[in-house]
């Protein structure tokens, strides 16, 4: 069995230029499979509001524009928009209906954020047919059920929906993937009990012909390890500081993700939902990677990783910045 080589990448939060730099990548340096881990969709909608003639955006702490030329307006957000922001241009009573109506304002989000993710499989799609790569996607815990539901309709030979089911990459190296979370104080959309995501994973796991030999795509880290540091939070859900500086940080990732690595020792396990917690962890014989996120800033952080499926190895990796 030949050695295989990949790309990893994760909480993208609807960043335009940290997916077409990942696009760009693997077809600079041949790589065949990219892996795009959960946390897909973006978090806001920029309002731009038309009244008497003029357009408006106003987000206290990011920007405050005006214009009655819509091409400037948009070109003043385009750096947000790239980066992870989505934008709606609403007649001004428009704008306040869906402002005070959460159901309208859910229906504008499921519409943007499928809009966006549309156009990101359609470039990607075009550009892999080209050199005959394969792209494997799922949703994290913080996107919508509809963002699965989405990707599962557009799944093609270059675009593959991977969530909670086995897929194989090549030469019979097979990866589980799950974007399900542990909880989080944040009760987001995809966050279940450790005992349901245990479950789950198991399961999975079970089905693979032989998991020293595969890979692992989970969304939530394992617990306990250099992967799963984050800001403790305070009542009000601020970053506790220390008293030296600092914040004070915590393990917080998943303790069924730590059982299921120690019981099945696959290859490599690929995680992300922890922006800031950059790095690797062995566990057994397990390599554990987390390339962390900073799409905010447009930049791309990922992983490439090359392994030897026959001997059950990572032959080296690389944490990348691009």
């Amino acid at each position: 069995m030949s050695r295989i080589r990949f790309f990893f990448i994760t909480d993208l939060h609807g960043c335009t230029t940290c997916f077409k730099k990942a696009i760009r990548f693997i077809q600079q340096y041949k790589i065949n499979h990219l892996i795009v881990g959960g946390d897909i969709a973006g978090k806001i909608v920029i309002p731009v509001v038309k009244k008497n003639g003029e357009y408006t955006v106003s987000m206290e702490g990011i920007v405050n524009y005006s214009s009655n030329n819509l091409t400037k307006v948009i070109d003043k957000i385009k750096p947000l928009v790239n980066n992870g922001y989505y934008y709606a241009v609403l007649e001004e009573g428009e704008y306040l209906e869906i402002k005070s109506n959460k159901e309208k304002m859910e229906e504008l989000f499921k519409e943007k954020i499928l809009e966006k993710l549309n156009e990101w499989i359609e470039f990607a799609e075009k550009e892999a047919k080209k050199q005959n790569a394969k792209l494997y996607f799922m949703p994290g815990n913080d996107d919508p059920d509809y963002v699965e539901e989405f990707l599962e309709s557009k799944r093609s030979e270059n675009i593959i929906p991977a969530e909670t089911r086995i897929v194989t990459l090549e030469d019979n190296l097979q990866m589980l993937s799950c974007g399900y979370s542990n909880p989080t104080p944040w009760n987001l959309p995809r966050d279940i009990p450790e005992e349901k995501l245990e479950s789950i994973l198991f399961n999975l796991a079970n089905e693979l012909d032989d998991p020293r030999k595969s890979i692992f795509n989970i969304h939530p880290p394992p617990y306990n390890t250099n992967i799963d540091l984050a800001p403790k939070l305070d009542e009000n859900m601020r970053p506790i500081l220390q008293p030296g500086g600092g914040y004070e940080m915590i393990n917080v990732g998943s303790k069924a993700v730590r059982k299921l690595i120690e019981e099945f020792q696959p290859i490599t396990s690929l995680h992300g939902h922890i922006h800031e917690s950059r790095g690797f962890h062995k566990i057994g014989k397990t390599l554990a990677l987390n390339p962390g996120s900073e799409y905010q800033e447009g930049i791309l952080r990922g992983a490439v990783v090359v392994v030897e499926p026959q001997k059950s190895k990572v032959l080296d990796f690389i944490l990348l910045q691009v």
